[in-house]
């Protein structure tokens, strides 16, 4: 089925600005669903737990990492926006009370769009509907690849630290031991 210009959603928020929007609202808030999109993406250190989140990031963490991927998801929009529509003047900005639309400036009066301009942002609007729904994948993608694995390298660190301290203890005590 072709879809057609006037599917568009367009943006009036604010006085008369007519650009196109997407509806890129979260939808999907289920942590769980997002462990379970995680865990079928990646090889994930069978430490890292939802025990875990809770003892070392805990809710406030998680939800500003919520609002850090949207903020990047919103960034990389801008990107492919820029390269499917090949035009690097183009802004993406979120509107709406929780920043719930992403509009794009610089694509002119929708009701003059050609078949592939508006091909084009159908598959944009494709894209960011699917970035929408993978935010809580990509949550907890990024606490573990941010505080997981930097938790990992510190307990890494103090272990060596521990064995090497052991090693000195050892030798000190076998030192005194021969002086006696």
């Amino acid at each position: 089925m072709m879809r057609t210009r006037d599917e568009v959603q367009i943006n009036y928020h604010q006085g008369n600005r007519h650009e196109p929007m997407v509806n890129v609202k979260v939808s999907r808030w289920s942590m769980d669903d997002g462990w379970r999109e995680f865990r079928a993406d990646e090889h994930v250190d069978p430490r890292f737990t939802e025990e875990w989140v809770e003892e070392h990031v805990g809710d406030n963490g998680l939800d500003a990492t919520f609002w850090d991927v949207c903020t990047w998801r919103f960034e990389d929009a801008e990107e492919v926006a820029r390269e499917i529509f090949e035009d690097t003047s183009l802004v993406v900005g979120a509107d709406g009370r929780s920043g719930g639309w992403l509009v794009v400036q610089g694509l002119g009066d929708v009701g003059e769009w050609n078949a592939v301009t508006l091909a084009k942002w159908w598959k944009f609007e494709r894209y960011c509907r699917a970035q929408a729904d993978d935010v809580m994948r990509g949550v907890v993608s990024s606490v573990y690849h941010n505080e997981f694995e930097s938790w990992c390298t510190e307990q890494e660190e103090e272990q060596a630290e521990r064995d090497e301290y052991a090693g000195l203890a050892l030798a000190t005590v076998a030192s005194y031991g021969d002086e006696a």
